[in-house]
């Protein structure tokens, strides 16, 4: 299967208003290939989320353009532009939210089970990538 790929910033440079306030990443694993893709100084995007994923390569593109960590829950990871931060990180104090500690372990075995086929093809969307350079 093919598929047509662009980077986040040429996605932006199309699409999104000026003043970006909130945008989210949900890539089951790929989070850094996307971050890669976004022209950080260009597109300051308020406050991103990122989905937590074995891959923590992400973070520190966010901290190292000039974001700061502001808390994490049981699924995401939240940053906020340094320019942003004495306004919104006051925000952030307090808890996101707690659905983690309702999740039975079933639930999650279940879960996982369903995501595998997910796993498989961000696999082989990775591999794709790399071989032809982009990202």
């Amino acid at each position: 299967m093919t598929c047509p790929q662009r980077r986040l910033t040429a996605i932006c440079a199309r699409y999104a208003p000026p003043d970006i306030h909130f945008l989210k990443v949900d890539a089951e694993g790929a989070e850094a290939l996307v971050f890669r893709g976004l022209d950080l100084a260009r597109f300051r995007p308020w406050v991103i989320v990122g989905e937590i994923s074995h891959d923590e390569s992400w973070w520190p593109l966010l901290t190292e353009s000039g974001y700061t960590f502001a808390r994490a829950d049981a699924a995401n990871r939240y940053y906020i532009a340094n320019e942003r931060a004495a306004e919104l990180l006051p925000a952030f104090a307090f808890a996101v939210d707690d659905y983690k500690r309702f999740h039975s372990k079933d639930v999650d075995d279940a879960l996982l089970l369903r995501h595998k086929p997910l796993r498989w093809i961000t696999k082989q969307v990775r591999a794709a990538i790399s071989g032809s350079g982009e990202a």
